[in-house]
């Protein structure tokens, strides 16, 4: 029943925990097929975690990019980063799939992807890129307990959960650097 369920949900967490891949498998192959939508999507979460550790899985990642609107250009670079870092044009497979939404810049559409990506069982999630989708999107992905690293610019963004990264560099960030630059190598 639903406890049981419970319980070898939690056994398979805490295997993971102490790296112990096989046990946290076994824990999971004792669920039952049919499950809620919230614990579905936390067994597929741990089965990919399961098949990572035990270094023979692969795993998706949710990409969520302004593709569309004012901030293609920047939604379409970053996605060619990704796609380049993924190892997905090697010559050997990539053992890493990548689920792409675009968020049109808009921060109601970025949250409807996190949430359909965190759903769909992904390891983590790059993007969004605005602040204002960033902000959005972190209550969801916070809530599925699947990472959420964007590329927003704002100081406070990793503030917004346990499971948010900013990747982003803020104005202050830049400007400390470039103020180090002239300092060190031209004596400004």
């Amino acid at each position: 029943g639903p406890v049981s369920d419970r319980v070898n949900l939690e056994l398979a967490t805490r295997a993971l925990a102490r790296s112990d891949a096989a046990k946290a498998r076994a824990a999971l192959d004792r669920l039952p097929s049919q499950l809620s939508e919230a614990d579905a999507a936390t067994r597929d979460r741990l089965l990919a975690r399961a098949s990572d550790r035990a270094g023979g899985g692969e795993a998706t990642l949710g990409v969520v990019l302004p593709l569309s609107g004012p901030y293609a250009k920047i939604g379409e670079s970053i996605l060619r980063g990704i796609a380049l870092g993924s190892g997905i044009y090697a010559d050997s497979p990539s053992r890493l799939r990548l689920l792409v939404r675009d968020s049109a810049g808009d921060a109601e559409i970025a949250s409807a992807a996190t949430r359909e990506l965190s759903a769909s069982g992904v390891a983590a999630i790059f993007g969004p890129v605005r602040s204002s989708e960033a902000v959005a999107a972190a209550p969801i992905a916070e809530s599925a307990q699947v990472p959420l690293l964007s590329f927003a610019r704002r100081d406070d963004v990793a503030d917004l959960g346990e499971f948010v990264f900013r990747l982003g560099l803020t104005p202050g960030d830049q400007a400390f650097e470039l103020a180090r630059f002239c300092a060190e190598q031209r004596g400004c």
